[in-house]
C-alpha cells in the first residue's frame, strides 16, 4: 500500500494547486479577505484549545498547540471535494487555500521563534 500513497500523493496535491484558476478570482473582493481571517483565527483558536486540558507548563502548551495548526493535507482534501461537488465558490475555494497555505506555513516559524524563547522552560 505504502508504494501507492507515495506515487498517487503528489499527484493529488499537482491536482489541488492546478485546479484552482486564480484568473477567475477577484482577489479585491473584501468577501475572500475577510473570510480568509476569520477562518484563520478559528484555526489557530482552535488547535490552541486543545492544550488548555493537559497537565503541563505554559510554554509546552504554546509549543504543543502551535505544533497542531500546520493540517494543510487534510483542508486541501476537503476544500477541493467542496470545490468539485459545487458546494464552495471559487470565491471560499480560494479563501480555503489561502487559509491552508498560511497555516502550513507559517507555524513552523513560530515553532521556531517560540522555541527560541521558551527553551529554558523544558
Amino acid at each position: 500500500m505504502k508504494p501507492i500513497i507515495q506515487l498517487f500523493t503528489p499527484i493529488f496535491f499537482v491536482m489541488v494547486g492546478l485546479s484552482l484558476n486564480l484568473h477567475e478570482i477577484d482577489w479585491g473582493s473584501p468577501f475572500i479577505w475577510a473570510f480568509s481571517v476569520v477562518m484563520l483565527i478559528a484555526a489557530v483558536v482552535g488547535k490552541m484549545v486543545g492544550p488548555l486540558f493537559i497537565q503541563e507548563g505554559w510554554p509546552l502548551r504554546w509549543m504543543i498547540g502551535i505544533a497542531m495548526v500546520p493540517r494543510g493535507e487534510v483542508g486541501l482534501i476537503f476544500a477541493e471535494l467542496g470545490r468539485i461537488s459545487g458546494i464552495f465558490s471559487n470565491e471560499v475555494y480560494a479563501a480555503l487555500v489561502i487559509v491552508i497555505a498560511v497555516t502550513t506555513l507559517l507555524p513552523p516559524l513560530v515553532m521556531k521563534w517560540a522555541y527560541t524563547r521558551l527553551r529554558r522552560h523544558f
